[in-house]
């Protein structure tokens, strides 16, 4: 098999039809079905299956599509090199952060990066972790910086930046706001919003409140927006969990972390690379001014 039979394939997974496959690659639809059929002669096995409302990718056509757009990738970091190499330019570099994971860090990494490598291109792009995490794997990004918990993914390499916490807040003219210490009991009788990830972002949530002998709050509001989470807490009675680092900003004098009894909830703000094939050099040069920062920071 070769790059561009594999090429072929990525496209037809991702747009389930053959005609548009065709189309997105250049070729004509009798072409890119003589391609699959060749590609599934060499591999010995059915990567698709051909129905009246378009194509579905088998469990091989899914698993060797993975691939195909890895070395896809790889492909473009070797062209990238080269022209690099031949003073063209400086490089390509895509990075995908969690909200608020170590914004200001990326924020500083990235413009430092820039400044010194002015012919350097970078595309920085905002998701959820999991859909981050997918696109990595799929080659689409170079490094991920991610606050997210959980165990690391399979074929990853993380690199420790810095350790915060997610913390309790409350609008400043909540009833809670500014008390010394408050109870579990206390907080559960207020409304919450929380992250709508937050079994998996704070695994000790819950346990936190059933621990202590309280009955743990049902959150009234989830949202996968922070923004929106700190917007709801300044303007009612509500309590929400966000990352301490977005309390501490100069621009969310509004809310205040309050001090709930009991509560660790620890986050580790870390770079995700995958464990295997290339890194544009680009991207070792990101990394290590992530951790250059990091170490500055208080």
């Amino acid at each position: 098999m070769d790059l561009r039979q594999l090429r072929h394939l990525a496209a037809v997974v991702e747009h389930r039809n053959l005609s548009r496959a065709a189309a997105a690659v250049n070729i004509s639809t009798p072409a890119l079905s003589k391609s699959l059929a060749k590609l599934e002669a060499e591999v010995g096995a059915r990567l698709v299956e051909r129905g009246p409302r378009g194509v579905t990718p088998t469990v091989f056509g899914l698993a060797l599509a993975r691939h195909a757009r890895v070395m896809a990738a790889e492909n473009q970091h070797a062209l990238h090199e080269i022209e690099a190499l031949h003073g063209a330019r400086r490089g390509r570099l895509a990075v995908g952060g969690t909200t608020s994971a170590g914004s200001q860090l990326l924020v500083r990494a990235v413009a430092s990066l820039v400044r010194d490598r002015p012919g350097l291109e970078v595309a920085v792009v905002g998701g959820k972790h999991r859909e981050l995490m997918m696109a990595l794997h799929q080659g689409d990004l170079d490094v991920v910086l991610t606050g997210f918990g959980g165990p690391p993914a399979p074929d990853t390499q993380e690199i420790p930046l810095a350790s915060s916490r997610y913390v309790a807040v409350a609008g400043c003219a909540h009833a809670l706001a500014g008390r010394n210490s408050v109870s579990l009991t206390e907080a559960a009788a207020f409304p919450w919003i929380v992250p709508d990830n937050i079994g998996e972002a704070i695994p000790q949530w819950h346990a936190t409140f059933s621990d202590a002998g309280a009955t743990p709050p049902a959150p009234a509001i989830t949202s996968d927006s922070y923004l929106f989470i700190l917007a709801t807490v300044a303007d009612g009675d509500f309590l929400g969990v966000v990352p301490e680092d977005l309390v501490t900003s100069a621009r969310n004098r509004d809310v205040a972390a309050i001090d709930l009894k009991g509560a660790a909830w620890p986050r580790r703000v870390r770079a995700v690379v995958r464990a295997r094939g290339t890194r544009p050099p680009a991207a070792e040069a990101l990394i290590q001014e992530l951790k250059r920062l990091a170490e500055k920071s208080p």
